[in-house]
């Protein structure tokens, strides 16, 4: 069982370590949803080139690794496209 998410402006929010967490908490509750148990998670993240610093884009990536961490989920890979 998997589950995605693709966030085009949906959730506003002013931080960027916020916006990784609603999203990796959003997929993990999608598989929940589904009666499944997650056993691992592979976050992938793609951005336009030169429109955020890449500060910005450590910073999404770590919030989602901050959710998985409190759900006891290892995190097998984490891949950025810019």
């Amino acid at each position: 069982m998997m589950s995605d998410i693709c966030i085009f402006g949906v959730e506003r929010v002013d931080n960027a370590r916020d916006f990784g967490r609603i999203a990796a908490a959003n997929a993990i509750s999608d598989v929940y949803a589904m009666g499944g148990k997650p056993l691992l998670a592979l976050s992938v993240l793609g951005m336009p080139i030169n429109k955020l610093p890449t500060e910005v884009i450590t910073e999404i990536l770590n919030g989602g690794v901050e959710i998985c961490k409190e759900a006891g989920i290892p995190l097998a890979v984490q891949e950025a496209t810019v």
